[in-house]
């Protein structure tokens, strides 16, 4: 029988008996249709295919962003969900509400993204190159270990309370004021619009590799430099 009665339903991709939903007896593939709002959805190892997905107020738990894998769909968030232990691979992330992020690697290919509203501990962004993907508009809350891969960082707003690492990345400034946290670069450009007007106040940076920075002011940010 289906699990309909729970607000916890469960998924195993390698259950070859297909499965009701419950913790006994996980769902193989993953469907929309069988969840619903207000519920917890929690995958065992495996990649599954999301599909199309309209949600609001679901946690989805995984084992580890290693291991478990949301793969190719949309993700469409009306309200709130949060996300644990897992990884987004091809997936267009929607976010009309706010997403809680935790020890989450969102992989994201070519394009111009609007993340919305993200409050994260331990979020990995990877993209293809700091020239194809743009993160472009929302804002991260970020209280630890928030990493950007091969991107590029052109209006969306970081709130840093934790440490940012950030390689093969370009970091563009609007004319404001930031406080910068701790970062931790290799191979990464700051880019402000004026030295007079964009201004990095308070944090520091370690340079592994190459650091460059264009048009901006550094206030009270020591640099560590082993590289260049």
């Amino acid at each position: 029988s289906e699990n309909l009665l729970s607000s916890d339903y469960y998924f195993d991709a390698k259950n070859d008996d297909g499965g009701n939903g419950s913790d006994a007896n996980p769902y193989k593939e993953f469907n929309s249709k069988l969840i619903k709002n207000d519920s917890n959805v929690h995958f065992d190892n495996g990649e599954y295919n999301l599909g199309n997905v309209k949600c609001n107020n679901v946690t989805f738990i995984g084992v580890s962003p290693y291991v478990t894998v949301l793969s190719n769909g949309n993700l469409e968030v009306s309200g709130s969900i949060s996300l644990q232990n897992i990884a987004l691979k091809n997936i267009t992330l929607i976010n009309n509400g706010n997403v809680i992020a935790s020890n989450v690697v969102m992989n994201l290919g070519a394009g111009n993204y609007d993340l919305g509203s993200i409050k994260s501990s331990s979020l990995t962004i990877n993209g293809v190159s700091s020239s194809k993907t743009i993160l472009t508009k929302g804002t991260i809350d970020a209280t630890s270990d928030l990493t950007f891969n091969y991107l590029k960082v052109d209006g969306m707003s970081i709130n840093n309370k934790g440490g940012v690492a950030a390689t093969d990345s370009i970091f563009n400034f609007a004319d404001s004021t930031y406080k910068l946290g701790t970062v931790n670069s290799y191979n990464l450009t700051i880019i402000g619009q004026s030295a007079l007007k964009t201004i990095l106040n308070g944090g520091k940076i370690t340079v592994s590799t190459l650091l460059t920075i264009k048009n901006i002011a550094l206030n009270k940010i020591p640099i560590s430099n082993y590289g260049n």
